[in-house]
């Protein structure tokens, strides 16, 4: 539904708002309650300085990767998420199979790094188990190599389309690892790749 927003709190920098309808379904033969969740800013984006990201961007590069072009829209995303990144901010690149391996150590994306960049995600290639565990141990431990810089928004991008296959395939220790880097101050997105990815 697009339903207009109430004007912004312009002292906050940004405003929540809700809606609650009820309506009935006929269907349903019972009433239903809606919710709807809003933000919007006073700001304008130019207003709001960003903090440089400290990014690690960990891909999954199992051999199911290669099914559907998985990989193919992988390489195509971050290719273009370079272009939102500036010289501020520090990429760093893990693939994991079988094995996780560091493919860029952190690099400032600057002008002249851009190239290189984009050649290693390029360079990506299919093959192997999926280690969730130890590409996700890796990538944190590369984020915490940076995290001493108070300014930065330190986050892991994870990137995969399957179960766990190999190393720690344990779903409890997962969580439990990656819970110990989040509240070391390291965020997590998860994406999932792909129309049939493992969602748990």
């Amino acid at each position: 539904h697009d339903t207009a927003l109430p004007p912004p709190n312009y002292d906050m920098l940004a405003t929540l708002h809700a809606f609650v309808g009820l309506f009935y379904a006929p269907q349903e033969d019972k009433p239903l309650i809606s919710m709807q969740l809003g933000l919007n800013s006073g700001l304008s984006p130019e207003e709001i300085e960003a903090s440089p990201f400290n990014l690690v961007v960990v891909v999954d590069v199992s051999g199911s990767m290669n099914d559907a072009g998985k990989l193919d829209f992988v390489r195509t995303g971050l290719v273009l998420m370079i272009d939102s990144l500036d010289a501020n901010d520090k990429l760093t690149i893990v693939a994991y199979d079988t094995v996780a391996t560091v493919r860029l150590g952190p690099t400032y994306v600057t002008a002249d790094a851009k190239g290189e960049i984009i050649d290693i995600i390029l360079g990506l290639k299919t093959g192997g188990s999926t280690n969730i565990y130890d590409g996700l141990y890796k990538g944190y431990e590369m984020a915490m190599q940076g995290i001493t810089d108070s300014e930065a928004m330190h986050r892991v991008l994870f990137l995969s389309d399957g179960l766990a296959s190999a190393g720690n395939t344990d779903t409890n220790d997962i969580l439990a690892m990656s819970a110990l880097y989040n509240d070391l101050g390291i965020g997590i997105t998860t994406l999932g790749v792909g129309t049939d990815f493992a969602f748990d």
